[in-house]
């Protein structure tokens, strides 16, 4: 049986994720990679966010990983990206999701 997971962005991190975790066959969404995504399910119960945070004037842009949660429907979200300290507290209290 397929387990419920999602790797959200298919670049270094995805990609090694994926590997892995390959025996529990995620699905794989990267809407920047074209014939990538392999969705299948409409709620997943854990969603792993890799997507890039590119760093502008200084700072972290997490505009994809906001973007990822609220784009895509998990019951619980794993973020590896790389975010600034307070990311996931300040996410959990504007979304009311489990990250």
């Amino acid at each position: 049986m397929k387990n419920n997971v999602l790797i959200i962005g298919y670049g270094i991190v995805g990609r090694n994720l994926a590997s892995e975790l390959s025996d529990l066959q995620p699905d794989i969404v990267d809407k920047y990679k074209e014939g990538v995504t392999t969705m299948q399910h409409i709620t997943y119960d854990l969603g792993f966010i890799c997507v890039d945070t590119p760093l502008i004037d200084g700072k972290v842009d997490i505009t994809e990983v906001k973007n990822a949660i609220n784009e895509y429907d998990c019951k619980i979200y794993c973020i590896k990206s790389t975010c600034p300290v307070g990311t996931v507290r300040e996410l959990s209290y504007q979304t009311g999701k489990h990250i």
